[in-house]
């Protein structure tokens, strides 16, 4: 789909999910990756915009946010 600040974002399909209300998310959305070359004050950014995002919420006018893997983040990936 492009590429942002931080990394790259996908175009991908979610089969499905659950929500923490009991909801089903499914279909269309973005992932989007670290860039290689990321450096400790870009991989912070990185972590305040999760961040940010998370406590949104629902706006029509803004890419909803549904999560993030932090499987690796000690090694910053």
């Amino acid at each position: 789909m492009g590429q942002g600040e931080f990394g790259i974002v996908y175009k991908a399909n979610l089969k499905s999910m659950y929500t923490s209300n009991g909801q089903t998310i499914y279909g269309e959305v973005a992932v989007k990756t670290q860039l290689p070359n990321m450096t400790v004050e870009d991989f912070k950014n990185l972590l305040r915009e999760v961040k940010i995002m998370s406590t949104v919420g629902y706006h029509e006018c803004i890419v909803s946010f549904i999560g993030a893997s932090t499987n690796n983040i000690k090694k910053r990936k």
